[in-house]
C-alpha cells in the first residue's frame, strides 16, 4: 500500500460566479439523491422512491482588513443566483444554485472569519 504522505493530492479551488476564492479556508460538498426508502407494513423495505435531488456546499474563508472577498451577505440577502465551479482533480462540478446561510465571527486571538453555505443543482462531475 502507498504511503499517503507521498501521494500527489488534489487541492480544491472554489469559483463563485466565475472568480476563483483565494480566501478560502474550507470547502465542503455533498450530493444528495433525494431519494425516499420506501418500506411497507407487511415485507419492510420495498426499494426506493425518486426524489428532487441537490448539492450542498459549504465553504469557510477569512476576512482580510479590506474586506469581504465576495460579498457573500449580500448576495444571500439579494437572493441572486450563484454559479459554482469545483474543480476537483481532473473533473470539474457546476452548478447552479444560491447561498442560504452566512456567518462571521471571530474568536480571540484569530482572524475574522465566515461560513457560507449554497445549495443548487444535482449534478456529475464533469
Amino acid at each position: 500500500m502507498p504511503n499517503a504522505q507521498m501521494e500527489d493530492h488534489a487541492l480544491l479551488s472554489v469559483f463563485v460566479n466565475q472568480t476563483k476564492q483565494v480566501k478560502m479556508t474550507s470547502a465542503r460538498i455533498t450530493w444528495d439523491s433525494g431519494q425516499q426508502v420506501i418500506f411497507t407494513l407487511g415485507g419492510g423495505f420495498a426499494g426506493f422512491s425518486p426524489g428532487s435531488g441537490q448539492c450542498s456546499f459549504e465553504g469557510g474563508f477569512v476576512i482580510p482588513v479590506g474586506g469581504l472577498e465576495t460579498d457573500y451577505v449580500e448576495i444571500l440577502t439579494e437572493g441572486q443566483y450563484v454559479d459554482l465551479q469545483l474543480p476537483i482533480g481532473a473533473k470539474t462540478y457546476a452548478g447552479r444554485g444560491k447561498i442560504v446561510t452566512c456567518d462571521i465571527g471571530q474568536d480571540t486571538g484569530n482572524p475574522t472569519a465566515g461560513n457560507f453555505q449554497w445549495q443548487g443543482q444535482l449534478a456529475k462531475l464533469q
